[in-house]
């Protein structure tokens, strides 16, 4: 291999490992500036369309965890 490209070659991947970097910055940037969303109590006007969904589905309307606590 001649002298011209390996150099190329390496500054081919200098190039490739600053894109990286500088994409891990950014994302490590923007993840301190935006807190990850948080999941609230879902509303009464959220929660009837669900219910409408369980009854019209046939599925129970106790969630999981009820039915472990009254079945063990």
């Amino acid at each position: 291999m001649d002298l011209g490209k390996a150099l190329q070659n390496l500054y081919a991947e200098r190039q490739r490992l600053e894109h990286i970097i500088n994409a891990l910055q950014g994302l490590q940037q923007g993840d301190a500036a935006t807190p990850p969303p948080q999941r609230g109590p879902m509303g009464a006007a959220e929660r009837e369309p669900e219910t409408e969904k369980a009854v019209r589905d046939g599925t129970p309307a106790i969630g999981h965890r009820s039915r472990r606590r009254k079945c063990g």
